[in-house]
């Protein structure tokens, strides 16, 4: 389906779209959620690695 035949859906059906949004919405704040604690386990990960060198 191309994005203009889901967007000519979305328009002819505003329920759907609002829908479509909700679970856009749903599923940036889980990939965020990831990348915070990706990001978390970096920062771990070279402050262990910061901390071994120093002994």
């Amino acid at each position: 389906m191309s994005i203009y035949t889901q967007l000519a859906t979305w328009l002819y059906n505003l329920p759907l779209a609002a829908q479509a949004g909700q679970a856009g919405e749903q599923m940036t704040i889980q990939q965020q959620a990831v990348l915070t604690r990706q990001f978390t386990m970096i920062e771990d990960a070279i402050e262990l690695s910061t901390n071994q060198d120093n002994l």
